[in-house]
Order: C-alpha cells, then sequence, then structure tokens
C-alpha cells in the first residue's frame, strides 16, 4: 500500500516536471522563432538570444 502511494507520487512529480520543463522548451522555441522571424533585417537583435 505504501510502495503503491510512493510510486504514484513518483509518477506524478516526474509528469509535473516533464510538463513545466516542456512548457519552458516550447516558450523558449517560440521565442527563437518569433525573435529570429522579427530581426531578420538587423543581426544585432538576434544575438543576444543565441547568447542565453
Amino acid at each position: 500500500m505504501i510502495a503503491n502511494t510512493t510510486q504514484i507520487e513518483r509518477d506524478f512529480t516526474t509528469n509535473t516536471l516533464s510538463r513545466i520543463l516542456f512548457d519552458f522548451l516550447h516558450v523558449k522555441l517560440n521565442y527563437f522563432k518569433t525573435s529570429s522571424l522579427s530581426s531578420t533585417s538587423s543581426p544585432q537583435d538576434i544575438q543576444p538570444p543565441l547568447s542565453l
């Protein structure tokens, strides 16, 4: 019973962390896409995001 509970909690924690990580990466990708699309004319605007 206790082992099952900890397993469920472990799965829930893993799912939550992966979800947060996925959302973070998704936002990052959208940021890169929009920044590179909007600043194709000026390269100096593309440089700061890439250095991060």
